[in-house]
C-alpha cells in the first residue's frame, strides 16, 4: 500500500527538544539570584535579632539572680538566727568576688573556742561574658576586686567589710556584659539592705 505524500515537512529542533505548543513563562537567572540574595539577607537579620534577644534575656536572668541572693541575705537575717545545727548565727556574709565572678552567701557562727565557722547558704556564678566591677562612692571603678556585706540577725542590720567593721553606708558594683554593651549598677545601703538597681 502506498501512502500519499503530504506537504508536511519535518523540522529539526535543537538538542532534541519537542516543539512547544505555547511559550511557557519562566524565571530568569537574575530573578532567581535576587530572590536568593533577599532570602539570605533576611536570614542573617533574623539570626542576629534572635541572638541579641537571647543575650538580653540572659542578662536579665543574671541580674535577677544577683538581686535575689541579696534579698535572700536580708530575708534570712530578719527571720533566721539559727543554722541547720541549731548554732546561733552571728551574721550572714554576702561576698562579691569580681575575679570569679561570683556572689556567695554564707552563714557565720562562732564556736565556743572563738573560731568563726562559715557555711555556704547559696551562690551565684555569672555566665561567661559577664563581669562585676566594684565601684567607689563616685560610681567609678574602685580598683578593688571584692567586698563583703554583713547582714546581722535578728533585725537585718547591715555593715560592710569582712569583719563587719567598715563605716561605709553603701557599696555599689556594676554588672555588665560587653557583648550587648549593657551595664546596671547595684547598690546595697545600710538603710534597708535592699538592692537598688539603676541602668
Amino acid at each position: 500500500m502506498i501512502t500519499p505524500k503530504s506537504n508536511y515537512k519535518k523540522t529539526q529542533h535543537r538538542h532534541g527538544a519537542k516543539p512547544s505548543q505555547a511559550s511557557q513563562p519562566a524565571f530568569t537567572l537574575i530573578e532567581v539570584t535576587i530572590v536568593v540574595v533577599i532570602m539570605a539577607v533576611l536570614t542573617v537579620a533574623l539570626a542576629l535579632s534572635f541572638t541579641g534577644a537571647r543575650t538580653r534575656a540572659t542578662f536579665t536572668d543574671q541580674q535577677l539572680q544577683v538581686v535575689n541572693i541579696i534579698q535572700k541575705a536580708r530575708g534570712l537575717s530578719l527571720s533566721n538566727s539559727l543554722d541547720s545545727r541549731d548554732n546561733v548565727i552571728d551574721y550572714y556574709r554576702l561576698y562579691v568576688d569580681s575575679l570569679a565572678p561570683t556572689i556567695t552567701l554564707s552563714s557565720i557562727t562562732t564556736t565556743d573556742a572563738g573560731l568563726e565557722v562559715e557555711q555556704e547558704v547559696d551562690s551565684v556564678e555569672l555566665e561567661e561574658g559577664f563581669q562585676i566591677i566594684i565601684l567607689d562612692e563616685d560610681g567609678d571603678p574602685s580598683g578593688d576586686w571584692d567586698f563583703a556585706a554583713c547582714y546581722i540577725p535578728p533585725y537585718g542590720e547591715i555593715q560592710f567589710g569582712f569583719g563587719c567593721s567598715d563605716r561605709d553606708t553603701e557599696m555599689s558594683f556594676a554588672l555588665s556584659n560587653s557583648t550587648i554593651d549593657r551595664e546596671v549598677t547595684i547598690t546595697i545601703s545600710v538603710h534597708g539592705g535592699y538592692p537598688e538597681v539603676t541602668e
